[in-house]
Parts: structure tokens; sequence; C-alpha cells
């Protein structure tokens, strides 16, 4: 059976060639009102993988009694590849461009912020139809207002890194790439972040 744990990427990307610091500080972010991740769920983690235990610190909404999967690997492998750093978690209740705003106010300050999520970019304004930039332009001006953000957060020395998305340059709604049009996640397409692809293992690797 193969699994993919900490020692796993540790040995793929040559992890214990760096070293980590308790002044560099890292962290998850996690958008519309992802609550908290799971104590106990990340002790267990520690313990079966064999890494150190850590702690993290929250900014932002919380609640430890609705424990969300994906706020929980988040912070899991977080710590486990950037083992020796400083861990936070930070929550907002909406969506990118808020949260590059707070960002920009103070609210989060981690040196490396890391998020596992994204939309296609063309249907941001989905996810919040209210939002300045949606209500008056629609989601060409969102997005350009979001870069313009991300742009500023980059000047202040942070680092912004997205996953790249879970289906590819052609998204969700085309899967098997029957079309000719790509669908990019946001902020995956973000000139001003760094975008963080997948590594495929297949059954014999070593």
């Amino acid at each position: 059976k193969l699994s993919v744990v900490p020692e796993t990427l540790t040995n793929l990307y040559n992890l214990d060639s760096g070293k980590g610091s308790s002044k560099v500080t890292q962290g998850a972010v996690e958008y519309q009102g992802a609550p908290a991740w799971s104590e106990s769920d990340l002790a267990t983690f520690a313990n079966n993988t064999g890494i150190a235990p850590f702690s993290v610190s929250h900014t932002g909404p919380f609640n430890s009694l609705q424990p969300f999967a994906e706020s929980t690997l988040d912070v899991q492998y977080l710590g486990a590849v950037g083992k020796g750093n400083t861990n936070e978690y930070f929550t907002t209740a909406t969506w990118m461009y808020d949260y590059a705003n707070e960002v920009l106010k103070g609210t989060f300050t981690a040196d490396v912020q890391s998020s596992s999520y994204g939309y296609r970019e063309d249907q941001n304004c989905v996810i919040n139809p209210i939002s300045d930039p949606c209500a008056h332009g629609g989601v060409s001006a969102y997005v350009k207002a979001t870069n313009t953000l991300f742009q500023q957060v980059g000047a202040t020395g942070v680092t912004l890194v997205v996953a790249s998305g879970d289906a590819g340059a052609h998204g969700r709604e085309d899967q098997t790439c029957t079309t000719g049009t790509v669908h990019p996640d946001f902020p995956a397409s973000s000139p001003f972040v760094t975008a963080v692809g997948a590594t495929q293992l297949s059954a014999d690797a070593k």
C-alpha cells in the first residue's frame, strides 16, 4: 500500500538540507468560516509519523468543537514540512479579496502564508457576490482588485503560497479535457503568488 507521510516528502524534496527557525512564522489560511483544526488528530499524526509535536496559534473565528478536515490536514503538513518554524492559523469568514485586505491591515502577519483553496477564476464572485469589486464591477474587477492587493502584500515581504487546484487547468467541469478551454483556479492564476502543484507517485515508487 502506497502512503505519503512527512518522511516521504522530506526524501523526495531533500528537505533535511534546510533548517527551520522559530523566528520564521508560517501560517495556514482558511476561508468561509472553516472554524478549526483537530488538536487530537494533530497529536495522533505526530505520534504515528514520528515527527516532533508542535503548537499552533490562531487568529480569526475559531471553534475547537467544530474541527474541519481540510484545516487539520493543512496544519499537520505545514508544521511537519516546515519543521522548526513557528506555526499559525488564520481564518476569514469570506474570500481572497477580504483576506488580502486583512493581511495588509496587519491582522495576519505570518512570513509565509499557505492556502490550499482556490476556485475557477471566472466564477470567484459566486463565493462572495457582495464584496465591493464583485458588486460594482463583476468578476474581472474582483480578480484585478485582489491581484493588486496580493502585489502589495508581496511588497511587504510576505510570501503567499497557494494550491494550483484539484482538477488541472481545465477545472472540475471538464476534468477529461474534452474542450479546448482552460479554466484555471484563482488565486493560483495570479502572478503575485506562488502556485504549487501536486506530486503523483506510482504504486511502485521508491
